[in-house]
């Protein structure tokens, strides 16, 4: 048995050439662990948790064995099975070393991912000194915060975020702004933060009026997907992919998740939604369709755009309660009441690819074509959104875009969703234009589905009453 060589095929990611090498080896504990972390770190977790299962009770397993068994269970959305392997680790466990610090940490993502912001919290008082020293721990405590809707508490914890690896940003040789000590002569340039996704992003733009009052030019370093559109709004005086391709240097710059912490948001109807209105939209987009609004024959089908799936690369059992927020295109067949409309898919990537053997498929716009291209940038989306009547999407980057943009926006959430949504009801405090729906019981698609459809229907009997007068279409 050649230990060195499974490990170095581990560390080099290589868990193919793992487990062949592995099946040679006699059984025994090192093997079993060998073969669980190739299943574990390939998001098999089902294998995982049934090794690990064996190793429970043996000697000379790891200390993390019960981490593992844990992260394991809510990847297959056995949540409560892995929050009582994690709890008696804590207990157990005392003082301030690295592998309590992971546990409590886990056990931080799996309440989030529960909606047990609140028992968190209390929980993590009993490790004051964890707390202290842990900036993954305080960053856990500022979302559980910001999910319980105590916005100014969330910020503040939040900001733990930039003293972890990942969190860190570039060094830009300019000084931080802080509202109250820049003057209007100030040249401030937001950086998007790394990491960061879109849907993140446009959800900050709220605070972009606030900030341009506070200085003289304000600037937006971001990536190239962003750029075009973030030119079309008008707001700010410069875009560019980094600082060193602005035109003309700025004094300050601000990491772009940093505003409403720097601007003291504690109350959503601080900072409303902005207005957005895209210049050229229908000639940038010529749809062979046009939405009801701007339509005299009252039979025409109203358009609807959809999509379904976010960035899975951003989803694990370790993201904060980002997991789980996608549907397929067959639970999207559930709404039947589509087949009334003219549809626009805005789904991009591999699950673009699913309505290819969907129904769906024959009722979109013969200009799906314009949208069904590589690489397609954030105004393209914003154009076929902003003619279209209605967006029904996942909790992704396109459900904060149409509420940017005022679209009527069904959002179709997870029974826990990431805390801009909040955790009941229909209406969302940051976006007027965006309703929600929710699964009733975790993981249940088709009780969210029904109450889409149901809503669908509705909307679709008035969908064709001209604009402005009662019961025309809306959220």
């Amino acid at each position: 048995m050649d230990d060195q060589a499974v490990r170095h095929l581990l560390a080099a990611q290589e868990y193919g050439a793992a487990l062949d090498v592995l099946q040679s080896w006699p059984d025994g504990v090192t093997k079993t662990w060998y073969l669980a972390t190739c299943y574990f770190r390939t998001a098999r977790y089902g294998e995982a948790e049934h090794l690990y299962r064996q190793l429970e009770g043996c000697g000379g397993v790891p200390d993390n064995l019960p981490l593992r068994l844990a992260i394991s269970l809510q990847g297959q959305d056995l949540c409560e099975e892995a929050l009582a392997v994690l709890l008696p680790e804590l207990k157990r466990r005392g003082g301030d070393d690295e592998l309590l610090e992971n546990v409590l940490i886990q056990y931080g993502n799996i309440c989030l991912e529960m909606g047990l912001a609140s028992h968190f919290r209390m929980m993590v008082r009993h490790f004051d000194a964890l707390l202290q020293s842990s900036a993954g721990i305080r960053l856990l405590v500022g979302l559980a915060a910001l999910f319980e809707e105590n916005y100014a508490e969330g910020w503040s914890s939040c900001e733990a975020r930039f003293e972890l690896p990942w969190g860190q940003m570039p060094d830009c040789d300019l000084p931080c702004f802080e509202a109250s000590a820049c003057s209007q002569s100030c040249h401030l340039v937001v950086v998007a933060e790394p990491g960061q996704g879109f849907g993140d992003l446009f959800w900050m733009l709220r605070f972009v009026p606030r900030l341009k009052r506070e200085v003289l030019q304000i600037s937006f370093v971001g990536a190239p997907p962003l750029l075009s559109l973030l030119r079309a709004t008008g707001w700010f005086d410069q875009v560019a992919a980094c600082i060193e391709d602005l035109p003309v240097r700025p004094s300050h710059w601000l990491p772009s998740m940093r505003a409403p912490h720097v601007l003291g948001c504690s109350d959503p109807d601080q900072f409303p939604s902005p207005a957005i209105t895209l210049n050229g939209s229908a000639q940038r987009l010529p749809l062979g369709c046009r939405s009801v609004s701007a339509l005299s024959d009252q039979q025409s089908r109203p358009v609807v755009a959809l999509n379904w799936q976010g960035n899975h690369l951003q989803e694990s059992p370790m993201s904060a309660g980002v997991r789980g927020r996608s549907f397929s295109v067959k639970q999207l067949e559930q709404l039947e009441a589509l087949r009334r409309c003219v549809l626009l898919s805005v789904q991009v990537g591999d699950a673009s690819e699913q309505l290819a053997d969907s129904w769906l498929q024959a009722l979109l716009d013969p200009s799906q074509a314009v949208l069904d291209v590589p690489k397609r940038d954030f105004l393209t989306t914003a154009d076929a959104l902003v003619q279209s009547d209605l967006l029904i999407t996942n909790d992704t980057s396109v459900a904060h875009l149409g509420g940017l943009l005022n679209v009527p926006t069904w959002v179709v959430l997870k029974c826990h969703p990431y805390w801009q949504w909040g955790d009941s009801g229909q209406r969302n405090v940051w976006y007027p234009s965006v309703r929600c729906f929710r699964q009733h019981r975790p993981g249940d698609w088709s009780s969210a589905m029904a109450d889409v459809q149901e809503a669908l229907k509705q909307w679709l009997s008035r969908a064709v009453s001209p604009p402005g007068t009662p019961g025309s279409p809306g959220p």
